[in-house]
């Protein structure tokens, strides 16, 4: 179970990198509230008090940085 809950919010993340959200709006920044609601659940699941979490909270964080870059925002509005 843990397994699939973690890859849902993978998944999520994925398309919110890509600019392909299902759920949230297209431009949403990315948090760790925008991939839980992504990955269908609510906002806040995403504890860093927890372990299982770890992973999917720095892997959040690295994407976020990414969509903050100012190459990003360039290419963005090319």
């Amino acid at each position: 179970m843990v397994k699939d809950s973690l890859s849902d919010y993978v998944d999520a993340l994925e398309r919110l990198k890509e600019g392909k959200p299902v759920v949230v709006p297209k431009g949403t920044k990315i948090t760790n509230d925008a991939v839980a609601l992504e990955a269908g659940r609510g906002k806040g699941s995403i504890k860093k008090s927890r372990a299982v979490f770890s992973d999917l909270i720095e892997a959040i964080d690295e994407a976020a940085k990414a969509q903050a870059s100012p190459e990003t925002a360039r290419k963005d509005q090319l």
